[in-house]
Parts: C-alpha cells; sequence; structure tokens
C-alpha cells in the first residue's frame, strides 16, 4: 500500500477520505452519484469558518468525510468523480487531502502540499495522484498554485 492510502487510515482502522471545497454558490453537493455502487458507510459534511479577525478573501468553504469499510478497488476513479461533481458550479476548488490537514492560512499552499492528493477546478479535469512518483507530485504543487492564484490567495498572507 502506499504512504497515501496508508494515510487515509488516520485512526487506524477506518479509511476515510476528506475532500474540501470553496464554493461560491453554497449549494450543497450530492455525492451519491460520483460513489457509485462504491458508496461510502458514513458521509459528514462540514462548513469551515474562519472567525479570526483578519478573515481569508473566501466565500465559503466545506469539508466532505467519507467513510468506508473497505476503500473500494478502483478509488483513483472513484475520487476523480468526487473531484469532478463537487466542482460542477461556477467558481468551484476543491481538493483531497488528510485529516488535520486544513487551516484557512495554510489552503493549497506548499506547507500542505504533501498532504493534498487530489485538486479540481471548474472547468478542469481532477487530477488525482495517490503515489509518490516525483511527476505526478509535481504537477498537483502546480496544480495547487495556479487554483491557489484562483481563489485569490497567491498574495495573501496572515
Amino acid at each position: 500500500m502506499s504512504r497515501i492510502l496508508d494515510a487515509m487510515y488516520s485512526d487506524g482502522i477506518t479509511p476515510t477520505v476528506e475532500l474540501f471545497l470553496v464554493s461560491p454558490s453554497g449549494v450543497a453537493v450530492d455525492f451519491t452519484e460520483a460513489w457509485g455502487q462504491c458508496a461510502p458507510k458514513r458521509t459528514r459534511a462540514y462548513r469551515l469558518e474562519d472567525d479570526r479577525d483578519a478573515l481569508t478573501p473566501l466565500s465559503l468553504v466545506y469539508e466532505y468525510d467519507f467513510e468506508f469499510e473497505v476503500l473500494p478497488e478502483d478509488l483513483e476513479k472513484l475520487l476523480e468523480a468526487c473531484l469532478r461533481r463537487a466542482c460542477e458550479h461556477p467558481g468551484c476548488v476543491a481538493w483531497l487531502a488528510f485529516e488535520g490537514s486544513f487551516h484557512f492560512d495554510h489552503i493549497l499552499t506548499e506547507s500542505v502540499a504533501d498532504l493534498i492528493y487530489g485538486v479540481c477546478a471548474t472547468g478542469e479535469s481532477p487530477l488525482v495522484v495517490l503515489d509518490d512518483e516525483p511527476a505526478a507530485r509535481a504537477a498537483l504543487r502546480d496544480r495547487m498554485r495556479a487554483y491557489r492564484r484562483r481563489l485569490g490567495l497567491a498574495n495573501y498572507r496572515k
């Protein structure tokens, strides 16, 4: 198993996929069709809010946690389908990352790049990287930088 697949078992027992979504529309996303026959045993959704004095220049940010009995065999395709579904509305950016990786100051930054394994934005194809192959990781980092700019965070510093 790869480092990335191992890390999906953050509690050592239950495999969990975390998807983060910046969605200007605030429309709830139904991932049922994206998962198809491999639906997770539990899905939890949260709206993440930056309640500090200096807010990040973002609209609405959501986290979706998908818990499984076992990870589906065609996980990469399913993750691509989920990212694609998350980015159906205008202005959306979504990414897959590990538990504990999210903070408003570090959205798609180099400091969390090793914790991110998939990205997508409205109008683009999803990119999922489930191994540590250097060229694929570099492509993921390039996309993260582009999407950070798209969100207006390229020059944001807390």
